[in-house]
């Protein structure tokens, strides 16, 4: 995505015709209270899950206007899982228990791998993506798909604000792609400081942090509602 004339105004990145709307990791390890941060880790999921209206509204908008919607949620697998993550993550001293599926945030078929059952079911329409890591990008087919969609901006809503949407803007912001935050449909469950963090970075540096109400009114809605019927498991 080079040689472009710049799309220099907010509205003209948010067309419904250039925009994508991407959710990032509203899975129930990450938001709910029984999942493995919580559980595990004694992490309280309450600001994610204040920010599951303002997803649940942009997810209802971009729908009404035609604006594809992207799931991007993380898998983990103990098997195939990269050493580098398990040393950070786990940091388990020598002689330590094998490394079991339950030490692992978003372990491949489990339940607290599944979307969150507070927000919108992904439409069978809408494409659900597994990340091996924070970077959307990154082993994925994102950028295949967003290329066939004629998609120039990235509108990211989900958590967390200062490791996977921040990962992925920013690979994103370095392929050409218009970045927007959802200011209020984004958290870092590291804590409000950190969330305020990442939005003053990518504000300075990669572009627009709007809040959904600034959002919205640029997806009007096509006509009839758009089909709520939930995918096909």
């Amino acid at each position: 995505m080079t040689g472009a004339e710049p799309l220099w105004n907010v509205a003209d990145q948010l067309a419904p015709g250039r925009a994508a709307l991407l959710i990032i990791d509203l899975q129930n390890d990450f938001t709910h209270p029984d999942g493995h941060l919580a559980r595990r880790k004694g992490v309280d999921v309450t600001p994610v899950r204040n920010r599951f209206a303002a997803v649940t509204r942009l997810v209802t908008q971009a729908r009404r206007g035609g604006v594809p919607v992207i799931w991007l949620s993380v898998v983990h697998d103990v098997a195939s899982e990269p050493a580098n993550y398990l040393a950070a993550q786990l940091a388990k001293p020598p002689g330590a228990e094998a490394i079991t599926r339950d030490d692992l945030l978003a372990h491949r078929g489990t339940w607290g791998c599944a979307w969150d059952a507070a927000l919108p079911t992904p439409l069978e329409a809408e494409t659900r993506l597994e990340k091996p890591g924070y970077n959307g990008f990154h082993r994925t087919r994102l950028a295949e798909i967003l290329e066939q969609r004629g998609v120039s901006t990235l509108v990211f809503c989900g958590c967390n604000t200062n490791v996977c949407i921040q990962a992925t803007a920013a690979e994103g912001f370095a392929r050409g792609y218009y970045i927007v935050l959802a200011s209020d449909a984004c958290a870092a469950l590291d804590g409000e400081q950190a969330h305020q963090a990442a939005l003053a970075t990518h504000r300075k540096y990669y572009g627009h942090t709007l809040t959904t109400s600034e959002i919205l009114p640029h997806w009007p809605p096509l006509g009839p509602r758009a089909d709520s019927s939930p995918a096909t498991p």
